[in-house]
């Protein structure tokens, strides 16, 4: 009875194999922020390029899931798709680091504004 294989056999082991094909191939590999181009950059297993995320296109970070043993699932939600996954710091951990990363980068910027207003105005005058 087990060695007769019908269609609907081979239609299942190759949607199987397919998925888990995908699965590997879109394995996470990094997630690295980029404080100068103001984006993280995602690689997965796939591609040797990571996939690049800026900052302005984040639309909320927050903790998901359970806590296990103090690490945690972080929800990245974007204005194209939301993603999960889970830091090696932990997801409050990653969260209070997005926060303050993302404080720095508009500091930077406004003070950087700044500079170049003031140096626009030294030109004019």
């Amino acid at each position: 009875a087990f060695d007769y294989w019908r269609g609907v056999h081979f239609s299942h082991w190759f949607m199987w194999t397919a998925l888990l094909v995908l699965l590997v191939l879109a394995y996470p590999v990094s997630l690295v922020r980029d404080d100068d181009a103001r984006e993280y950059q995602y690689t997965v297993f796939l591609w040797a390029r990571p996939i690049r995320i800026p900052f302005a296109s984040i639309t909320s970070v927050k903790a998901a899931g359970p806590r296990m043993g103090g690490f945690g699932y972080v929800r990245i939600s974007t204005v194209v798709l939301p993603f999960v996954l889970r830091p090696c710091i932990g997801a409050e951990a990653f969260v209070e680091e997005h926060s303050r990363a993302l404080d720095q980068v508009s500091q930077r910027s406004a003070a950087q504004a700044i500079a170049k207003a003031a140096q626009l105005l030294r030109e004019v005058s």
